[in-house]
């Protein structure tokens, strides 16, 4: 693996635009059970890596040139075997991507988290956009992160397009597509992702497209198309609401 700074550059295409590829990783043993993971490091089941080759399988005709993964082991093993189908060489790894912090309630099923705290995970669910997890973090925060890192491609990619693989986590891909559907963070639960799911943003000068396609285990050969604009502003505005 390499960290972010100078990954491969993409193809340069007449209308500047890269087509991003968001990423679930693959199933983990608490994905299986229903488990807060966060910021825990919990390594991919066979069936993870199973749907980690089947997502890298719907990407093979896709002309991907790069291959970028959260530093945490279950998306970084998914992208590493996305890259190697691919051939693209060894992912590069940037932190932003890293799944919500669910401080107190990592490694526990909703239950649990309930038996604990019952005030608090009902705040959770009416207004997550309010809600910070117990020596976690906010949505807000997660989404600076992600804002910070597509405003980086933006610059780098600004004269240039390719087709980027980007391998990250339930959370995060959640963000991305409440900005491209224009939805506030209160909606945060409008889209559901299974492990190996593939969502397309592309990135242009002046606005994203989203087009989301599914290939996780139980939805392999579906899809579900989702056009919207996802404006530039996002990405300044994120930061703000850190």
């Amino acid at each position: 693996m390499r960290r972010v700074g100078s990954p491969s550059r993409p193809r340069c295409r007449p209308d500047g635009r890269v087509a991003i590829y968001f990423v679930r990783h693959g199933e983990t043993r608490w994905t299986a059970q229903g488990r807060y993971q966060g910021g825990s490091d919990v390594p991919l089941t066979p069936v993870g890596v199973c749907q980690a080759r089947r997502a890298a399988r719907s990407l093979l005709r896709h002309g991907i040139t790069t291959v970028i993964s959260s530093p945490l082991r279950r998306a970084a093993r998914t992208s590493a075997v996305i890259a190697r189908c691919l051939g693209v060489g060894r992912p590069a790894i940037d932190r932003r991507l890293h799944e919500l912090r669910f401080g107190c309630w990592e490694g526990l099923t909703q239950r649990e988290v309930r038996a604990r705290w019952p005030e608090q995970l009902r705040a959770w669910k009416r207004a997550p956009d309010r809600f910070r997890f117990p020596e976690g973090e906010t949505l807000a925060q997660a989404q600076g992160r992600l804002a910070a890192f597509l405003r980086t491609l933006r610059v780098r990619r600004s004269n240039c397009s390719g087709r980027i693989v980007v391998v990250t986590h339930a959370g995060i891909i959640r963000l991305a597509l409440l900005a491209a559907s224009d939805l506030p963070l209160s909606e945060f639960r409008a889209f559901t992702l299974d492990p190996g799911e593939v969502v397309r943003l592309d990135l242009r000068a002046g606005a994203f497209r989203s087009v989301r396609q599914r290939s996780g285990s139980r939805s392999m050969g579906g899809h579900d198309i989702r056009s919207s604009r996802f404006p530039v502003d996002f990405m300044e505005d994120g930061e703000r609401s850190t």
